[in-house]
């Protein structure tokens, strides 16, 4: 994942939880045009702000980096709600799926 990529999921997460550029920065300690500074690609975030901007948007690093980043959620719901399946219903499922 390229610096553009992580300023962008930075960005969507922070919107994602109804927070200004300005209220984000406050939340890690940073200056108030951190966020700001830095979704104009003027840098990318250190390891250690990457955290705490996670923290405070609620996100793991797993949700943070996966592949269908903004459909992680769902994703894990929809496997959670298979695993529950029993084998005749997840082959039902499959075909269902298959004939879509």
């Amino acid at each position: 994942m390229d610096k553009d990529e992580i300023i962008l999921r930075i960005s969507k997460l922070r919107q994602r939880n109804n927070l200004s550029a300005r209220a984000l920065s406050l939340r890690i300690g940073k200056h108030e045009t951190y966020i700001n500074r830095m979704e104009q690609n003027r840098f990318e975030p250190s390891f250690s702000t990457l955290k705490e901007i996670l923290d405070v948007c609620n996100c793991s690093f797993e949700e943070f980096f996966a592949d269908d980043f903004e459909h992680y959620n769902t994703n894990i719901i929809l496997q959670k709600t298979i695993q529950k399946l029993t084998a005749p219903q997840r082959e039902a499922l499959l075909d269902f799926l298959n004939k879509l």
